[in-house]
């Protein structure tokens, strides 16, 4: 039959460009289906949006703390217009009986590309969806299809370039900003208790490898192409640890040097940073590096956050940074299990002891 290709609206309330967002837009292009985007927080606006745009599938990137809004959004869109809808994310994958909320299809655990390029298929067929791994699929009358994950993307070689005038074309405040996000991978190795990488790696145990690195040179043509179409004067680069792998690390840097050459931010952790490495990314025209002390106490940030980081390490890296002068950022975290007072002030000393220039905190808000 005729098809037309199923139409995807991606719906968000927070003024965010999600590269996850923008790499399934060009993941269901390049399969011919219609993509849009809508940053709106009052869901009877977006149920108006979805009235007047007819969408075949209605998804949110959701975070604990933003699922509340998801749900209602969702619910109050399908007072007025039958629409499938689907949350992915991290809060259902970590919580997918997120489902049963009212206002929600289905929900996607772990990464969305082939589950959403399925999805997008079968809707298109005019089929009701079921048997997508990666989807738990609400079904009218058994209750909830729990379908299981897939294996990890290994090769994100594969991959096309995030869809950033998915964003830009009709947000200008996005576009025209000066500094923009990239990801250069994907994974986390370590095990950090407070954080969703060490539950995400128990999640696909067994199902491929955890931290995976494309091709240098992808990245720098992605960011090649966005400093053509787009205003860009700085990179942010959003990977939870950029320096990984020493070799890996100084091809990209050198390429990143030669054909960019723009200032750039990154994440860096403490414990795996040495001269060599800080050195080529000075060089390379990195000018602030962020990383977690979390706390100033040794056992808070290593028996109960698991971050396994040690305090001369903190200091040691810091003066890597300064002397190569790099600015430094840093996280921590107050209201922890079992902190007392007089350790808090333990965070604040070691921050002024490493002379932090941007030294952020955080409240710490169990889900």
């Amino acid at each position: 039959r005729y098809s037309s290709m199923a139409r995807i609206l991606f719906v968000q309330n927070f003024w965010f460009e999600f590269l996850g967002t923008m790499i399934l837009s060009s993941v269901l292009q390049k399969q011919g289906h219609k993509v849009d985007l809508i940053i709106e927080g009052d869901p009877e606006k977006v149920s108006e949006y979805v009235r007047d745009n007819k969408p075949d599938i209605l998804g949110a990137y959701t975070v604990s703390g933003s699922h509340a809004w998801v749900s209602e959004t969702f619910a109050t869109v399908k007072k007025s217009t039958p629409v499938f809808t689907i949350a992915g994310g991290p809060h259902p994958t970590f919580f997918p009986d997120f489902v049963e909320a009212d206002g929600l299809d289905a929900v996607c655990i772990g990464e969305g590309e082939e589950a959403m390029s399925e999805l997008a298929a079968q809707l298109d067929a005019g089929e009701k969806p079921t048997d997508i791994k990666n989807l738990w699929i609400k079904d009218g009358t058994k209750g909830v299809e729990k379908n299981p994950l897939r294996p990890l993307i290994e090769d994100l070689g594969e991959l096309p370039m995030p869809d950033r005038d998915l964003y830009y074309s009709k947000y200008s405040i996005l576009r025209n900003s000066p500094s923009k996000h990239f990801i250069t991978g994907r994974g986390c190795p370590f095990n950090c208790t407070f954080c969703s990488n060490k539950a995400y790696k128990e999640l696909y145990n067994g199902l491929g490898p955890m931290v995976r690195l494309p091709p240098q040179s992808q990245i720098c043509d992605e960011i090649v192409d966005t400093m053509k179409r787009f205003p860009l004067k700085s990179v942010r680069f959003d990977d939870e640890v950029f320096l990984l792998d020493e070799d890996w690390l100084t091809e990209f840097m050198q390429e990143y040097k030669s054909r960019i050459g723009l200032p750039f931010s990154c994440l860096i952790r403490a414990d795996t940073a040495n001269p060599k490495m800080i050195k080529a990314i000075k060089d390379a025209g990195c000018y602030i590096a962020y990383f977690g002390i979390e706390s100033g106490n040794d056992h808070i940030r290593n028996k109960i956050l698991g971050k396994n980081v040690q305090r001369q390490e903190i200091i040691d890296t810091a003066r890597m940074l300064r002397i190569n002068g790099i600015k430094i950022g840093t996280f921590n975290m107050v209201g922890m299990p079992g902190e007392t007072f007089d350790n808090a002030w333990e965070t604040v000393q070691l921050n002024q002891v490493i002379r932090s220039d941007y030294p952020w905190c955080s409240i710490i808000q169990p889900y």
